[in-house]
């Protein structure tokens, strides 16, 4: 079940008697969270992969393999938050 509120969307989920709401706001403040999260492990990713790495080939294939997948996974997280306020 959903809810409009003016202001912000809330989420309203229910399972078993149990409620739980959120707004769209928290959802954006956990988005944003993740990015920094996202942020930190990515630079000692990347300070490990420049010093200890042993080839300079498999560093380049390793580093371009994870950044085109975690900007897709990025991209599609907030296209979805996106999607989810415009449609409500």
């Amino acid at each position: 079940m959903l809810c409009l509120n003016f202001a912000t969307i809330t989420v309203v989920i229910t399972f078993n008697n149990f409620s739980f709401q959120i707004d769209s706001s928290y959802l954006w403040g956990i988005l944003a969270l993740f990015l920094v999260v996202f942020a930190i492990m990515s630079a000692v990713l990347r300070f490990h992969w420049n010093n200890y790495s042993a080839e300079n080939s498999s560093r380049v294939f390793i580093k371009s393999l994870f950044w085109s997948v975690s900007l897709a996974l990025l991209i599609s997280a907030t296209i979805s938050l996106l999607v989810f306020e415009v449609e409500i």
